[in-house]
């Protein structure tokens, strides 16, 4: 990759695919839960193959640092198509590819399964878990890594790269620089302790939910661990290297307000959410790193925390509002609609071929009544389906100009397009079968009789 461009924030993570399916059998058959967040043990590794033999998955780009990116993110991929399918995704976003290559592993991967509002997901490191310090001082990497100004590293890299990010955290202490960390998910401050109380002193920004906090402050003892603000608080008065700038620590909460604290403060701050409606809500897969990302471009760019939290928040609104492949369940809906009409009508007309071919001896009118009613009742189904989904799409996107990753954007266009040429068709068909009609009745042919 080209050296001659750097970013002001540089990110540090595990590079994965995500694979998400809706699919709830699979929580009770490898012993999940709704709504968490593991590593793979060695009776999880079958999800994968599963998932994608049997489940129709869709695939997004992931990982927690690279979905809070845009900027230079650093990481380590197999040589396979899922590195390259990370590559294409941080293309498209501005966000350049600092990936270390390894022959030794494949890509590592997260199985996403989506239920309810909740999602439960699975990681399996794979080459994440070979990337190496040295990378970080080479010809290709230095350059990003020195000219940088921001530093973003996710909490599951600590399950491995707890020496680099340590290193990243003293050298941006040491240059005045600000370093954030996010715990992830509840099982790194639960497991991963020790590394992660070796990062803290050099954190000038901390990121977590609830969930998280909560168990933080089970594993470090604290009186009342669902008390967001005081876990926050505590969080922030935790001993810092560079004591020259305050610690801010972020707790957010769902559709619930989110917590800031300081460490220059004896006071939280609480910022309410603007709550979606069910309908709104597609999946919440990756929503805390939007946050994230949203807070850490806004704080980039000199704005004060309440605005980083705004912005936080709808990035936040935004990514539980799509998953990658529709904009919202509305125009996932249609989509479906669409397909069943597809199919409806294919079943339809072979079923309706068959009894005609069998019952070839009636009249012209009988013939003209059955393809008249045949054709109403699809001219009816393709006219909901297709002005239903041109409502959605708003008379069509336009791909060139969304500010959002939407994998299928061209192909909802053309979606739309073959709904109205099956309209037309449906469309010239029934009309021609209307005035063959009317002309056969003109001709004094009745419901009797034979066509031949």
């Amino acid at each position: 990759m080209a050296t001659s461009t750097t970013y002001p924030l540089f990110c540090m993570g595990n590079p994965l695919l995500d694979m998400q399916v809706r699919n709830e059998a699979l929580l009770q058959k490898y012993n999940l839960k709704a709504n968490d967040a593991i590593l793979a043990s060695k009776e999880h590794m079958p999800i994968y193959d599963e998932i994608v033999k049997d489940h129709h998955p869709t695939y997004v780009a992931g990982g927690a640092a690279q979905n809070a990116a845009r900027a230079a993110a650093a990481s380590c991929v197999g040589k396979d198509m899922l590195a390259n399918t990370l590559r294409e995704a941080n293309q498209r976003e501005g966000v350049a590819s600092a990936y270390q290559v390894t022959t030794e592993e494949n890509t590592g991967a997260c199985a996403v399964i989506l239920n309810g509002h909740n999602r439960s997901l699975v990681t399996t490191l794979r080459a994440a878990e070979k990337f190496n310090k040295a990378h970080l001082s080479s010809p290709n990497i230095l350059p990003l890594v020195d000219g940088a100004k921001f530093y973003y590293v996710g909490g599951f890299f600590l399950t491995h790269g707890t020496e680099s990010a340590l290193e990243i955290a003293q050298k941006a202490a040491n240059s005045g620089k600000v370093f954030a960390l996010n715990l992830s998910a509840p099982f790194i401050p639960q497991f991963f302790k020790v590394q992660l109380e070796q990062v803290i002193p050099y954190v000038d920004i901390l990121f977590g939910n609830e969930s998280e906090a909560e168990s933080w402050a089970n594993a470090n003892g604290l009186a009342n661990p669902t008390d967001l603000p005081s876990v926050a608080l505590a969080l922030a008065k935790l001993p810092k290297s560079n004591a020259s700038r305050p610690r801010t620590v972020v707790i957010t909460s769902g559709a619930e307000a989110t917590v800031v604290a300081t460490s220059d403060s004896e006071q939280t701050t609480t910022y309410p959410v603007n709550k979606l409606s069910d309908e709104q809500i597609v999946d919440t897969n990756g929503a805390g790193d939007a946050f994230a990302g949203g807070f850490m471009g806004a704080y980039v760019l000199g704005k004060d925390v309440a605005k980083c939290v705004e912005v936080g928040h709808k990035l936040g609104a935004m990514c539980v509002g799509q998953n990658h492949n529709a904009p919202n369940r509305s125009i996932r809906d249609r989509t479906n609609l669409l397909a069943f009409n597809s199919w409806f009508t294919f079943l339809f007309a072979v079923i309706y071929l068959g009894l005609f071919l069998h019952s070839a001896h009636g009249s012209i009118m009988v013939s003209v009544g059955s393809h008249a009613i045949f054709l109403v009742i699809i001219w009816i189904l393709w006219t909901a389906a297709v002005a239903s989904i041109t409502a959605s799409l708003g008379g069509g996107i336009n791909c060139s100009k969304i500010d959002y990753e939407l994998v299928y954007c061209n192909q909802l266009n053309a979606e739309m397009g073959f709904g109205w040429a099956i309209w037309v068709v449906t469309t010239i068909a029934l009309v021609s079968i209307l005035l063959l009609g009317i002309r056969s009745a003109r001709h004094g042919e009745g419901w009797r009789g034979h066509m031949v």
